[in-house]
Order: structure tokens, then C-alpha cells, then sequence
């Protein structure tokens, strides 16, 4: 049942294992406390996400509410014709209906074929290490992108090939989605090249790929800084067996790309038979544009590199025989601190970044790794940089054997 009024989704009955967190619930018989189930994947029809719900026995119902809801993007609409549950993208969330002698088949287990037996064990010991489905993010903090042309470039316009109702019905949801997130918008531009609907294998559904050659003969080369993944892996010791790849997903439309350069990459679209043609274009780096990846990997190297007054670390967890990043930490440093020399200075940004560290760790154990060997240092007596008090706390925080090891 879906419950605007209810801050937490609801369930009338246990459905798994529980947690130790528990809450205060105020209702009509009174005040009780009730506990929470621990986190579990959920389908909400277009991705999946891990929730928690409240347990609450004498509810007559399960309830739908305002965490899902937000999760979903849900959007409650009242009509004439009565009232409709739709998406973030205004498509209706589906309702399974089915007889009472086939409800056996929901709960019916669904096989872990795509993990594999050696790995299972850590997916179970490690049950919250999902990632979830979110909107794509913004480098807030970066400049617009300028494309720079050819000094002899002229406007291309190239039209668009021929596309089956199939094909076009496939690309439709995810035009809409990147219109809706302000990735696409309406133009009117000299240039024009056409879109290819990619296939995806084993379904109905279509990825847009824009054809881009005729932009790219005419946009400047740049020097490419793309890291080779043949001499990275040539670097690797013979006995590493196990290896991390982060799949950035959409990371070129982090990078925003500068009003003057974004007709250029200018595309037809109509929705359908009877439709008018419009041109639209993106308002980010897009995919398929010669030099967005050296573009986004300068981006993300320039926000990695160690800044001054600013202290960055990695928190990684241990999966197995290698460790697997979970959490990117930076923490400004205090003007005194920002002031000390890096020997000393990075004292201080281990402090914040552990003590941010514990927060999401619970307290756990910590084996930090820092290019100097702070550990020496803070045994010994304060100099001129460094008071008592300071000295103290950084002491009492690090120096915590064996919760901190160096």
C-alpha cells in the first residue's frame, strides 16, 4: 500500500534477517519500539536499490513510503479518471497482479548464477557493499569544456540515416532521460551529424551512438594522456592473480562542455510518425568525440592530485586477497595546521581523514599508509610547530594501538 504519510516503508512480517537498530513509533495504541530488518536489495522496476524497512507486526498492510518512494522518483497524480502512480520519468510503475495460488512463486529463491563460488562467501560476510543506481553526477568544480576547431573547419551537416520504428521506440526512453537530466536540449545548429541505435545483445532495447567522424576531422588533435592498459598490466608482478577495474559509468557526462562549443555536436530527432523534426545537442562532454577521454582523465587527475591545505585519503576494505576502495576522504586542514612543514602537516590530515575514517568504519581496525613515516614523530617531544595540547590529541587519536596501525 502506497503511504505518503509514512516516513519509512513498512513490513507486517520478518522476511530475513534483523538488525540491531530499533526505533520509537508513535501510533494510535500508544508509543512501542520496533526493530529494522538489515539492508536488502530491492527492485523498484527500473533499478535496484538496498533498503531497510521498519518491522511492524500489527500493520495490516505493507506499506509504501516516503523513503521508497523518493528512491524511485515516484510521482502521485490525480485525475479525473482517478489516480496514477508514475515514474521520474513520468512512465506508470507496474503493479504485478496474480491468483493466490501462484503467490508461492515470488518468495521462490532466485538462483546467484553470475557469482561466482569462491566469491560467494564474502558477498554473504559483506552483505552492504552494493553500489546503487543514481542520477549522473556534475563536476561542479570544473570548467566548461571548449572544443577548438580546425582553423580551415567549415559546418558539417550530415543527414540522418534511415531508423526502424523498433530502433527508435528503443532510444526513445533514454533520449527523454538525458533531456530530462539537462544533458540534451533543444537547438537550432548549422551542424548535424546522425545517430546509430546500437542493438544491446539478448533484449528489445537500443543504446544511442551518435556518429561523430565528420565532427572529428574537424576538431583539433590533442595530445593523448589516456594511460595504455597493455603497459599497465606489463607492470604487474607475475604472482598478482587478482585485479580491480573501476568502470566509470557515464563519466564523460560529469565534464560540462561550454555553451559556444555545444551545437557542434548537433543531432536530428522526432519521437514518431507525425512528429515534428527537432535538433538536439548536449550540454556535457559526449561520448563518442575523439578527445573525451583524455579530456576526462586530465579532469579527474587534476582532482585526485594532492592540493596544499587539503587532506585526501582512500578507504579501502579488504575483499579477499586485495583491497577494494570504498570511500574517498578529504578534509581541509585548519590555518595553523595548513602552515607546518609536509612532515609535519601530514600529521594533521591523518588525524581528520581516521577520524572520518572511524565514522564509517564503526570503530574498526585501521592500517594507515602514509608517504612519511608519522609514527616516529609523534613519539617524539613537541618542537616550535607543534603545542602540547595538539601533540596530546594527535597522540590520543593515532598513536591507538592495536585499533591504528602504521
Amino acid at each position: 500500500m502506497v503511504d505518503t504519510g509514512a516516513q519509512h516503508s513498512v513490513l507486517n512480517k520478518k522476511l530475513g534477517p534483523m538488525s540491531k537498530k530499533t526505533s520509537l513509533v508513535q501510533g494510535a495504541t500508544g508509543t512501542k519500539r520496533y526493530c529494522w530488518t538489515t539492508e536488502r536489495k530491492v527492485n523498484l522496476g527500473t533499478h535496484q536499490v538496498s533498503h531497510s524497512f521498519l518491522v511492524i507486526p500489527e500493520c495490516p498492510a505493507p506499506l509504501l513510503g516516503r523513503d521508497l518512494l523518493t528512491k524511485v522518483n515516484a510521482q502521485i497524480h490525480f485525475d479525473p479518471g482517478g489516480m496514477s502512480v508514475t515514474d521520474g520519468l513520468g512512465q506508470p510503475i507496474h503493479v504485478l497482479s496474480l491468483a493466490l495460488r501462484d503467490e508461492y512463486r515470488l518468495f521462490v529463491p532466485k538462483p546467484s548464477e553470475t557469482i561466482a563460488l569462491d566469491v560467494q562467501p564474502w558477498v554473504h560476510k559483506y552483505p552492504l557493499a552494493w553500489a546503487e543506481t543514481a542520477g549522473m553526477g556534475l563536476a561542479k568544480q570544473r570548467h566548461p569544456v571548449v572544443i577548438e576547431l580546425k582553423a580551415e573547419a567549415v559546418p558539417v551537416r550530415v543527414k540522418q540515416y534511415p531508423m526502424s520504428q523498433e530502433a527508435r521506440r528503443g532510444i526513445t526512453p533514454h533520449i527523454r532521460r538525458l533531456m530530462d537530466a539537462g544533458i540534451l536540449r533543444r537547438c537550432q545548429s548549422p551542424w548535424n551529424t546522425p545517430l546509430l541505435p546500437v542493438k544491446k545483445p539478448g533484449g528489445t532495447d537500443y543504446r544511442p551512438v551518435q556518429d561523430l567522424r565528420e565532427v572529428n576531422k574537424r576538431v583539433s588533435d590533442i595530445h593523448p594522456t589516456v594511460p595504455n592498459p597493455y603497459t599497465l598490466l606489463s607492470s604487474l608482478l607475475p604472482e598478482y592473480t587478482w585485479y580491480t577495474v573501476l568502470d566509470l559509468k557515464d563519466a564523460f557526462f560529469s565534464l560540462p562542455l561550454a555553451a559556444q562549443s555545444q551545437e557542434i555536436f548537433a543531432f536530428e530527432w522526432t519521437e514518431g510518425e507525425g512528429q515534428p523534426v527537432v535538433q538536439l545537442t548536449w550540454t556535457r562532454l559526449p561520448q563518442g568525440f575523439k578527445n573525451s577521454p583524455t579530456l576526462f582523465n586530465e579532469a579527474l587527475s587534476e582532482d585526485l592530485y594532492e592540493k596544499q591545505r587539503i587532506g585526501k585519503g582512500v578507504l579501502t576494505q579488504q575483499w579477499g586477497p586485495w583491497k577494494r576502495p570504498v570511500a574517498y576522504l578529504s578534509k581541509r586542514l585548519d590555518p595553523v595546521a595548513a602552515g607546518w612543514p609536509p612532515c609535519l602537516r601530514i600529521i594533521a590530515a591523518t588525524a581528520l581523514l581516521v577520524r572520518d575514517a572511524d565514522k564509517l568504519t564503526y570503530g574498526q581496525q585501521l592500517s594507515v599508509y602514509t608517504p612519511h613515516a608519522i609514527e616516529g614523530v609523534l613519539k617524539q617531544p613537541p618542537g616550535k610547530w607543534i603545542s602540547n595540547a595538539r601533540l596530546t590529541h594527535y597522540q590520543a587519536l593515532l598513536l591507538d594501538a592495536p585499533r591504528v596501525r602504521f
